[in-house]
């Protein structure tokens, strides 16, 4: 099963902008795969750094997860695809956008990839990755942010904040949130399941535009969902 989708927040609503939050789920072979960006609200393209990352991680995987299935061969490809995205929006900043720096371009980003067998994530920033065990779900990464003014790494500016690892366990699927929805569905140290499951009971656009309307956020809101068929 496989659901995915951004809304534009109020704040930007507000300040006629447009939402700065990607995301996108799909299947290579037996993987699921899940990618949320936040574009970096300081920058001044977040919008395209967080499209244009999940776009070319998409472009890159759906070649090079063909060829392997062993979780060690999977974080070396999720490894390279990092390096070579990295290359691919440092080509496309330069070629497009000649008198703008790499500060310009600011976006977290989250990544899983599921097997039944485990799952191989990375992560820069602070958007999340989930997995789903059972009725339960659980985060397998942790937010980073900057001391000084609790600012959030950037994909582009911070590769040695990149955190790339494997879950050596099964589970059912995986989730990617950004920032927005982990404030809604993360209070007082627990993850609130119910609404999760809410939303994805019926048309996930149309239940952030509800939360949205409840004023539970006024940050742009992602949620990107894999779960396996058999479950």
């Amino acid at each position: 099963m496989i659901q995915y989708a951004s809304l534009v927040g109020k704040k930007h609503i507000a300040n006629d902008k447009v939402c700065e939050d990607f995301c996108k789920v799909f299947k290579v072979n037996q993987f699921g795969i899940v990618i949320v960006a936040d574009g970096i609200g300081s920058s001044k393209h977040p919008d395209i750094a967080s499209s244009k990352v999940v776009r070319f991680f998409e472009e890159v995987l759906r070649v090079t997860l063909l060829s392997v299935n062993e979780k060690n061969e999977v974080k070396k490809c999720l490894e390279n695809a990092f390096d070579v995205v990295h290359q691919m929006l440092d080509a496309y900043i330069t070629t497009y956008f000649k008198d703008l720096a790499h500060i310009s371009f600011g976006t977290t980003l989250s990544i899983a990839i599921h097997h039944p067998e485990y799952i191989v994530y990375g992560h820069v920033g602070d958007s999340a990755i989930l997995k789903i065990v059972g009725e339960k779900y659980e985060f397998i990464t942790t937010q980073q942010n900057t001391e000084k003014l609790h600012q959030t790494f950037s994909f582009l500016r911070a590769k040695d904040k990149w955190e790339i690892a494997i879950v050596d366990e099964k589970t059912d699927g995986i989730i990617g949130v950004t920032d927005g929805m982990i404030d809604i569905i993360y209070r007082n140290n627990l993850i609130d399941k119910h609404l999760i499951d809410a939303c994805l009971s019926n048309n996930l656009a149309l239940q952030l535009h509800f939360i949205r309307a409840l004023n539970l956020s006024d940050d742009d809101l992602s949620l990107a969902y894999y779960k396996t068929s058999s479950n």
